[in-house]
C-alpha cells in the first residue's frame, strides 16, 4: 500500500463511508424476513443432505462386514451424527429469535393492521418450520446413535470371539507343519504399494535427498547434544527442589519421543513432495509413525523414570539395584508396541495367513514375557539380599503411595498375569496372552504418565506456595488475607487438578485399545439373569455395578476429607475445630450423595425407595430413637459449634477435653489421659461448662491466711508484685489482692486473683507465684503461722513422808 494514501486527505472517504453504511442497514432492514426465509431453506436444505446420506448407509450391518468395512462405515455415522449435531444446536437459537421477535409484535389485536398480522403470521410459520425440522434432527441422531451402538455391539464382540479363539500351540508340531505347508502369502497389493513408494522415490531430485539426508543428520545431532546438555539446563535453568527432576524427566521423555517422529515426518514429507503417494500408503505410513510416536514416548517415559545411570535426577522412590534391573523393559515394551502394529498391519498389507501371524505373535510375545519374567527375578534376588526394591517416600503423590502400599499384592498380579499369559501362549491361546501383555505395558505407560503428571502438579503447587509466602513477606503483610488466599486458590486448583489426573487415569486404565468405559460397562450388562423384589427389576450385573459405584464414591469422599484436612483447611485461617467440622460435614454430604448415586446407578430412584424409609420410620421412631437423637444432637454441635474440638468442658462430673466429634458420640480425654465416650445428646440436653469458650481467660486465685501480727499492707504489696512479675500474668483486669476475712483460728485471710490467657495455663502460674509468695514473705520477715505460746512450769517436790518405825 502506497505510503500516499496513507496521508491523503480522507474526508471524502469518511462521507462514503456513511452513505456506504445506511444503505446497507437499509437493505438489511428491507431483505431481513427474506434472510430468516433463506436460513429456514438452508436448514432444511441441510437436514435433507443429512437424511440421503444417512439412507446410503448400509441396512444389512452384520458379522460379515470385515473390520475395515465396519470402521469406514462408523466414520461415516460418526460425520453425519456431528453434523447433525451441529445443526441441531443451532437451532434453538433460531427459534428464540423468532419467538423474541414475535414478543416484540405483542399480543394480536382485534384492530391489528393488515401487515402486521401477515408478518405475525409468518414468523408462526417459521418457527413451527424450524421446531420441526429439530425434532427431525433430534430423531436424525437417535437413528445414527442406534448404527453406532449396532456397529460397536458387532465389534467388542467380535473382539471377545477373537480372544476366546484357539490356535495350535507353538509348542506343538501342528503348529510347524501348517506353518510349512501354508501358501505363500499374496503380495499383488503389497507390490502396488512398493510400486507406488517407487514411483515417489524415483521422482524425487536429488537435492531433496540431499535435504533429507540434512535434517536427519541434524536431528540426530540435536537429539545427542540436548541429551548432553540436559542435566546442565535443568540445573541451572529450572527451579530447585523436585519440579527440576519433573522437567527433567518431561524434556527427556520429549526428546526420545520427537526424535524418531521429526526424523521419519521429514522422510515422508521429502519423499511425497513431487510425487505424493496414494491414499492407502500415506493412511499406513501415517499410522506407522504415529505408532512409533507411542512406542518412544513409552520408552522416554520409562527411561526418564528409571534413570538407572543418573539417580540424582530420579523422581521415583526406586533403589539403585531396582532402576538397574528395570532398565531393559521400556525398551522392549516400545519394541513390542511396534512389532505388533507391524504384525498386524503387515497381515493386510501382505495377505499373511493365520498361521504365520499366529506364530509371530506367540514367538514376539513370548520374548517379551521372558524378559518381564527375568526382571522381576532380578527384583526378587535384590529382596533376598535384603534390598528393598521399592522405598517409602512421605513426600510423594497420592500414586506412589498407593503402589508402594500394595507393592506385595501388585507384585503377586503381576506375577500371575505372567504366568496365565504364558501358559495361554503355549496352550494355544495366542490372541488372549498377547492381549494381556500389551494390557500390562498399557497400564504402565499410562500410570507412570500419570504418576509424572501428578509429581509435577504437586512441586509446582509447593513453589507457588512458597513464592506467595516471600512476597507476602517482602510486602510486610504477613498476616494479611491476600497471602492465605492465593495460597487457598493454588491448593484448591492442584486438588482439581488432580482429580482430573484421577478420572482420566481410570478411563484410559478402562479402555483398553478402543474399549471405553461405557463399553466396558454395556459388556457386564450383558449379564443375564435377574429377580423381582416387589415392582423392582433386580439384576446381578446392576447389583455389580451399584456396589462398585458405592466404594468408588467412598473412595472419593474418603480422599476428599483427608484433601480438606491435609491441604486445603490447614491453609486457611480457621481454627483446628471448624477445620474438623467442616471435614466432618463434607464427609456426611459426600456420604449421602455416594448413596445416591449408587442406587441410581442399579436403577433405583428415590421415589421407589419410599416406602422402604415408610417401613423403617417405625423402626426408627422405636427402636433407633437414641440413635437418631444422638446423630441430629451431633449434627447440630457441628452447626451451632456449642463445643468443638480442643475445648475443655466438664458434663456430669467428667471434665477433660474433646478430641473428636463422631456421628454418634465425642470422644473426650480426661486429665490422666484416658477416654469417655460421651453422646452428643447429652450436649444438647444437658448444662455444659466449656472453660475455653471464645478464647476465655484463666484465673489464677487462691486464699492465704496470716497470723494477726502482720501488716497487711506489707502482705498486700509482696503478693502484688509476685502477681506482676510473673510473665503469665495478664496487665489487663489487673491482678487484685483483698482482706476476706479473720477466720477463727485469729488469722487473717487474703484472697490474690490474677489473669492469664488460657484456663490451660492457670494451673501452672497459680503453682509458680505460690512458690515466689512463699520465698519473699520469708525474706520479707513475714511468718506464716502465730508462734505457738509454751507456757513452762517448775516442778514441785513431792511433800515428805513420815515413817513410822
Amino acid at each position: 500500500m502506497p505510503v500516499s494514501f496513507l496521508t491523503a486527505d480522507t474526508s471524502a472517504l469518511r462521507a462514503a463511508h456513511r452513505a456506504l453504511s445506511c444503505l446497507f442497514v437499509t437493505l438489511l432492514l428491507c431483505l431481513l424476513p427474506q434472510f430468516a426465509v433463506a436460513q429456514d431453506l438452508d436448514a432444511a436444505t441441510a437436514y435433507d443432505n443429512l437424511r440421503q446420506q444417512f439412507a446410503e448407509l448400509p441396512t444389512d450391518i452384520g458379522d460379515s462386514l470385515p473390520d475395515n468395512d465396519l470402521l469406514a462405515l462408523r466414520d461415516r455415522a460418526l460425520a453425519i451424527r456431528a453434523e447433525a449435531v451441529a445443526l441441531s444446536e443451532s437451532l434453538p437459537g433460531r427459534v428464540d429469535g423468532l419467538q423474541a421477535r414475535l414478543t416484540g409484535l405483542g399480543e394480536a389485536g382485534a384492530d391489528e393492521p393488515a401487515d402486521l398480522a401477515a408478518q405475525r403470521t409468518q414468523l408462526q410459520a417459521q418457527r413451527t418450520t424450524l421446531q420441526t425440522q429439530a425434532s427431525l434432527v433430534n430423531v436424525l441422531i437417535l437413528d445414527t446413535d442406534q448404527v453406532l451402538e449396532k456397529i460397536a455391539s458387532i465389534r467388542r464382540e467380535r473382539f471377545h470371539a477373537q480372544l476366546g479363539q484357539r490356535t495350535p500351540s507353538i509348542v506343538s508340531g501342528t503348529l510347524w507343519h501348517d506353518l510349512l505347508q501354508e501358501k505363500r502369502p499374496d503380495l499383488r497389493r503389497t507390490q502396488a504399494i512398493l510400486a507406488d513408494i517407487g514411483t515417489s522415490i524415483r521422482a524425487t531430485p536429488l537435492w531433496i535427498w540431499a535435504v533429507i539426508l540434512l535434517w536427519i543428520g541434524t536431528i540426530l545431532v540435536l537429539q545427542t547434544r540436548l541429551r548432553k546438555q540436559l542435566d546442565r539446563l535443568s540445573a541451572t535453568r529450572l527451579p530447585t527442589r523436585r519440579l527440576r527432576r519433573a522437567a527433567h524427566a518431561w524434556m527427556l521423555t520429549g526428546l526420545v519421543t520427537l526424535a524418531p517422529v521429526l526424523v521419519l515426518e521429514g522422510l515422508n514429507l521429502g519423499v511425497s513432495w513431487y510425487d505424493p503417494f496414494s491414499l492407502p500408503v500415506r493412511d499406513a505410513i501415517q499410522g506407522f509413525i504415529g505408532i512409533v510416536g507411542f512406542g518412544g514416548f513409552a520408552a522416554g517415559l520409562g527411561i526418564a523414570l528409571l534413570s538407572a545411570s543418573k539417580p540424582a535426577w530420579r523422581l521415583p522412590p526406586l533403589h539403585d539395584a531396582t532402576a538397574i534391573a528395570l532398565r531393559p523393559l521400556p525398551l522392549i515394551g516400545a519394541l513390542l508396541i511396534v512389532l505388533s502394529w507391524l504384525i498386524e498391519q503387515s497381515a493386510q498389507w501382505l495377505g499373511l495367513g493365520l498361521t504365520l501371524t499366529v506364530w509371530l505373535n506367540s514367538i514376539l510375545s513370548l520374548a517379551t514375557a521372558l524378559s518381564a519374567i527375568y526382571a522381576l527375578l532380578r527384583l526378587r534376588k535384590l529382596r533376598h539380599q535384603g534390598i528393598q526394591p521399592f522405598q517409602d517416600d512421605t513426600d510423594n503423590t497420592w500414586l506412589a503411595r498407593v503402589l508402594f502400599r500394595w507393592q506385595h499384592a501388585l507384585a503377586a498380579l503381576t506375577w500371575a498375569a505372567l504366568i496365565i499369559s504364558v501358559a495361554l501362549l503355549l496352550i494355544g491361546y495366542v490372541a488372549l496372552g498377547s492381549f494381556i501383555l500389551r494390557q500390562m505395558i498399557w497400564v504402565v505407560v499410562i500410570l507412570s504418565a500419570a504418576y509424572l503428571l501428578s509429581v509435577t502438579i504437586n512441586d509446582s503447587t509447593a513453589l507457588l506456595s512458597e513464592r506467595a509466602a516471600h512476597a507476602a513477606q517482602d510486602d510486610g503483610d504477613i498476616q494479611a488475607t491476600r497471602p492465605a488466599g492465593s495460597k487457598q486458590f493454588i491448593v484448591l486448583c492442584s486438588g482439581i487438578l488432580q482429580l482430573g489426573i484421577f478420572i482420566l487415569t481410570v478411563m484410559l486404565l478402562l479402555a483398553p485399545y478402543g474399549q471405553g468405559p461405557l463399553d466396558l460397562m454395556r459388556y457386564f450388562s450383558q449379564l443375564r439373569g435377574s429377580f423381582q423384589l416387589g415392582t423392582i427389576d433386580i439384576r446381578p450385573s446392576l447389583l455389580l455395578q451399584g456396589a462398585l459405584v458405592l466404594l468408588l464414591g467412598i473412595a472419593a469422599v474418603k480422599a476428599v476429607q483427608r484433601w480438606l484436612a491435609e491441604r486445603l483447611l490447614p491453609a486457611t485461617r480457621m481454627d483446628r475445630g471448624l477445620q474438623v467440622s467442616i471435614t466432618t460435614l463434607a464427609g456426611y454430604m459426600g456420604y449421602v450423595i455416594a448413596l445416591s448415586v449408587a442406587l441410581s446407578s442399579i436403577g433405583i430412584s428415590f421415589e421407589r425407595v419410599t416406602w422402604i424409609a415408610s417401613a423403617l420410620s417405625v423402626g426408627i421412631g422405636f427402636g433407633l430413637q437414641a440413635i437418631v437423637q444422638n446423630f441430629v444432637s451431633g449434627l447440630i454441635m457441628l452447626a451451632e459449634r456449642p463445643v468443638k474440638v480442643g475445648d475443655w468442658v466438664s458434663l456430669n462430673g467428667i471434665e477433660g477435653d474433646i478430641k473428636r466429634i463422631n456421628v454418634r458420640a465425642t470422644e473426650i480425654q480426661m486429665g490422666d489421659r484416658s477416654t469417655v465416650i460421651m453422646p452428643n445428646s447429652e450436649f444438647i440436653t444437658k448444662a455444659v461448662r466449656n472453660v475455653t469458650h471464645e478464647h476465655a481467660m484463666g484465673r489464677v486465685q487462691f486464699t492465704l491466711p496470716l497470723p494477726l501480727s502482720v501488716s497487711p499492707t506489707t502482705v498486700r504489696t509482696v503478693l502484688l508484685e509476685a502477681f506482676s512479675q510473673h510473665p503469665a500474668i495478664l496487665p489487663a483486669p489487673a491482678p487484685a489482692v483483698t482482706l476476706e476475712d479473720i477466720n477463727s483460728s485469729g488469722n487473717l485471710v487474703f484472697k490474690a486473683t490474677g489473669y492469664v490467657n488460657s484456663p490451660r495455663t492457670a494451673s501452672g502460674a497459680r503453682s509458680a507465684i505460690l512458690f515466689d509468695v512463699f520465698e519473699r514473705l520469708a525474706a520479707a520477715g513475714i511468718p506464716l503461722s502465730s508462734p505457738a505460746s509454751i507456757v513452762v512450769s517448775q516442778a514441785q517436790p513431792p511433800e515428805p513422808t513420815s515413817h513410822h518405825e
